[in-house]
């Protein structure tokens, strides 16, 4: 799923029970462009415990500077409102 707006993002990080999965990219990133179909074919095989979300920081960059993106692509994983750090 797109995130087209912040408060899109925070409504979602709020209300889902599953673990997100977050992709920030921008459609000029060369790595971006390559992860994408495996992206997609997780979103397609994990999709009954997870929710996948794509944030094109060109888009919205003050989401990327809050979340403290600093390099694309750049993957986060949420669960009950709170990032999971591995």
């Amino acid at each position: 799923t797109k995130v087209e707006s912040i408060s899109d993002f925070e409504n979602t990080v709020n209300t889902s029970a599953k673990l997100l999965v977050i992709d920030y990219k921008a459609e000029w990133c060369g790595p971006c462009k390559r992860m994408s179909p495996l992206f997609e074919e997780m979103s397609n095989t994990f999709d009954d415990s997870c929710e996948f979300l794509s944030v094109d920081c060109d888009d919205l960059p003050e989401l990327a500077g809050q979340r403290g993106v600093a390099s694309l692509p750049t993957f986060e994983f949420i669960q009950n409102g709170k990032a999971i750090y591995l």
